[in-house]
């Protein structure tokens, strides 16, 4: 049986608030996550695939740097609307 980790350990490793780990497990990001009265419990190949599918960059692909974000504030009748451009 694969190692078990709580939500603060996971929280650690993707380097995330603990209420995000909590938030991952209800939307059924980790498949496999046991409760045992009450405590959660997920297995350590289910976080590996989790980081794997949320890379921002490729496997060996390190060279290629996203293009930045800018945000570009415009104002829509009286208020302001927060728009991401890529430049």
């Amino acid at each position: 049986m694969p190692e078990l980790l709580t939500p603060q350990e996971v929280a650690k490793r993707l380097k995330v608030v603990v209420k995000t780990v909590y938030e991952y497990i209800a939307q059924k990001e980790f498949p496999n996550v046991l409760c045992i009265r009450g405590q959660y419990r997920g297995p350590v190949p289910d976080v590996e695939q989790f980081e794997r599918r949320s890379r921002v960059f490729k496997e060996g692909a390190a060279d290629e740097v996203p293009a930045p974000r800018r945000r570009v504030m415009i104002r829509v009748e009286t208020r302001w609307k927060i728009e991401r451009n890529r430049m």
